[in-house]
């Protein structure tokens, strides 16, 4: 699930996300340089380009094989980014 810039992954309606999770796996995370997430070049991640690499970079890491977005705000950019990744 991706959260819009300068949000973090605490913006998601805790309901929500059991409703979900009822059916699916489910994860949420702060993006590159938000929240509790570390951000190595401030540069590219306050991109919609660098969010959204940094999406597919989370996504291979934990080994996803079957990725379904659930976007809100700017998510949306980084989902259009991402699918172009």
């Amino acid at each position: 699930m991706v959260q819009g810039r300068g949000t973090t992954l605490s913006g998601w309606q805790p309901d929500l996300l059991q409703t979900l999770a009822e059916s699916r796996q489910v994860t949420i995370f702060d993006n590159r340089g938000i929240g509790l997430s570390t951000d190595e070049d401030a540069a590219q991640a306050s991109t919609v380009e660098g969010y959204a690499e940094s999406t597919v970079d989370l996504i291979e890491a934990v080994g996803l094989i079957e990725a379904v977005g659930l976007i809100e705000a700017v998510g949306l950019i980084e989902a259009v980014g991402f699918g172009a990744a």
